[in-house]
């Protein structure tokens, strides 16, 4: 407890790892632990065991009910009752979630979303080991039929939802390479790097996976507790990429993730569009093992647990930091995720923004900048037609007006009355949402099976019908996911790449 609390003074990513914290921890960063797949705090200012990343692959991300954010007031195994475990230790929380492969657990939480500490949810979920498969990239492409006055567009998206790589030869860069050539051979016009939610991982994959945009040159700089800095660079020549580029970004978008948009928006490759910002998390952490430095006997030197301790800081090729600030996107979209505490700078004691001396670089496009105006103006305008937006700011209204509140009532045929108000709203919404869906196009999913080969999907909002079950054809999945924030990238992609081919004139985006 004091080593946990002396190290948390410094920074919110330092902490004492006790042997079987230390133990859990090892099979988190091996990703064979058999759960739900998420990664729990306690949140010290309430007790609650808080939600705090969910990892790609895993039952709680294929299941897609349980967000960042949300409590864990209870858990049940299969159909056991539920056990309370509000202020409860958080090492034996996740012993009750953890369990068996295949066995049921049921989790009682509190939605982040939710306008009282009332409401309830209950999800039941299978526990499953992390899919390896499922956490690699992916990738879509969408034909966008001819109009106003431009040719039929062809559009690729890349999703990659963590920066992976073992001794198995699974690579982040090598599969997002070979999901580019795919896309290259259907003869993509734009492209969108979703970076959404990717939480980090692996700084050599970051570098690399930059050096598929660039040519060569400094992708992130790193500077120690003594000052000392090294700047890692992308050396292999020329760019498996070249043509317009997008990356998506959101609030928890962290660490590696962050590397690589801010280093595309330096070398003005690429255009970052998002939440207001980036998770913001700079900062480089590395665990010592107690033991080495106690002169005791081998079995209690093996007990002693290890520090997790912060020792580097990551900076941009501008020399930036993330740290705190995140990447700033060129465009912004309404979000709800800037009005919950779920960015670095929320979390207590954390270290602060800065910034060293650039390194040398050259831009990959001179005119980008003058472009994005344009972009966010056409942007601007679809987003305020658009009924999923108004949706979304319909939500960020009511969740302001939330937090504004601090006074709840205890009259109970108060609470009830407006609770059945919110019910009956979200009802509307719901409704309102489902009947949109007719317009969503059908989009090209390829995908790495278990055997890392490719294969395609059609990925329809439509159930599959005789024809598309022909064997000749793609496998018909009905996975399609209702995305305004990826439909209207979409949209700013169309108009980057009209207005790079000439198709579209600056003065004519203007104009319209």
């Amino acid at each position: 407890i004091y080593l946990s609390a002396l190290t948390k003074v410094y920074d919110p990513h330092s902490q004492y790892l006790s042997p079987k914290t230390l133990e859990d921890f090892r099979i988190m960063m091996k990703q064979k632990l058999v759960g739900i797949g998420a990664i729990l705090s306690i949140d010290p200012r309430n007790g609650y065991c808080t939600i705090r990343e969910i990892m790609p692959g895993g039952p709680a991300d294929l299941d897609g009910r349980l967000r960042v954010n949300d409590r864990i007031v209870g858990v049940a195994q299969g159909p056991s009752e539920l056990v309370d475990v509000f202020d409860m230790k958080l090492r034996d929380t996740v012993r009750l979630i953890r369990g068996k492969l295949g066995s049921q657990v049921r989790l009682e939480i509190i939605p982040a979303d939710a306008d009282d500490t009332s409401t309830r949810q209950l999800v039941e979920l299978t526990r499953n080991e992390i899919s390896v498969t499922l956490q690699k990239a992916k990738a879509r492409h969408i034909t966008i039929p001819a109009s106003e006055g431009a040719k039929e567009m062809k559009l690729g998206v890349i999703e990659l939802p963590s920066f992976y790589g073992d001794d198995d030869g699974n690579s982040t860069t090598a599969d997002v390479y070979a999901l580019l050539q795919e896309l290259l051979d259907v003869g993509i016009d734009g492209l969108v790097l979703d970076l959404r939610s990717n939480g980090g991982g692996l700084l050599n994959e970051a570098i690399r996976l930059t050096g598929l945009f660039i040519d060569r040159g400094p992708v992130v700089q790193v500077k120690n507790s003594l000052g000392r800095r090294t700047t890692y660079e992308d050396i292999e020549p020329d760019a498996a990429y070249k043509g317009p580029l997008v990356v998506l970004t959101n609030k928890l978008s962290a660490s590696a993730s962050e590397i690589v948009a801010g280093a595309l928006q330096d070398y003005a490759r690429a255009i970052v569009i998002g939440d207001k910002s980036t998770h913001g998390k700079g900062t480089v952490q590395t665990v010592a093992q107690l033991g080495e430095y106690l002169k005791r006997a081998q079995e209690e030197a093996a007990s002693a647990g290890a520090m997790k301790l912060t020792v580097q800081q990551f900076y941009l090729p501008d020399g930036e930091s993330t740290q705190g600030r995140g990447v700033i996107p060129d465009i912004i979209f309404p979000s709800v995720n800037d009005y919950l505490e779920i960015g670095e700078d929320t979390l207590p004691h954390s270290l602060p923004w800065d910034e060293i001396s650039s390194t040398e670089f050259e831009p990959c496009q001179d005119g980008l900048s003058q472009i994005i105006p344009s972009l966010l103006s056409r942007s601007l305008a679809r987003v305020q037609e658009n009924e999923d937006f108004s949706l979304l700011l319909e939500d960020i209204s009511n969740l302001r007006e939330r937090l504004e509140t601090k006074q709840e009532s205890l009259n109970i045929a108060q609470r009830l009355s407006e609770k059945k108000k919110r019910d009956e709203l979200s009802d509307l919404k719901d409704a309102r949402s489902d009947a949109k869906y007719d317009h969503l196009p059908d989009l090209i999913s390829i995908t790495f099976n278990e055997d890392g080969n490719l294969e395609r999907n059609v990925e329809s909002k439509t159930k599959p019908t005789d024809e598309d079950k022909d064997s000749t054809k793609p496998n018909f999945t009905v996975s399609y996911t209702r995305d305004p924030y990826l439909q209207e990238t979409l949209n700013i992609l169309t108009d980057l790449v009209l207005i790079e081919s000439n198709q579209l004139s600056l003065d004519q985006v203007a104009l319209s």
